[in-house]
């Protein structure tokens, strides 16, 4: 095998899995976005500071959002290892 063999590996990533992987990380968040809204069907209205549920405590959310960016942080480590050794 060439030792440039493994850049078309690497070129086949990231144009044929990474945007399947994008599809799908947005369809799940499409699916999650509705799945909210059908149990919480007050979401949809506007209040006095937003689209937001008046029932969740700002604790919930700042949660919320604590696991969003760490869930996001290890996946972009992974993917950023996985190329690592892949180019290595």
């Amino acid at each position: 095998m060439e030792a440039g063999a493994g850049y078309g590996y690497l070129w086949m990533l990231s144009t044929i899995l990474m945007p399947i992987l994008l599809g799908l990380a947005i369809a799940y968040g499409s699916y999650e976005t509705w799945h909210y809204r059908k149990e919480h069907p007050g979401v949809n209205e506007p209040t006095g500071t937003g689209y937001s549920d008046p029932d969740e405590s700002p604790e919930r959310q700042a949660r919320r959002m604590r696991l969003i960016i760490v869930w996001s942080v290890v996946i972009f480590l992974a993917l950023a290892t996985i190329l690592l050794f892949v180019m290595f």
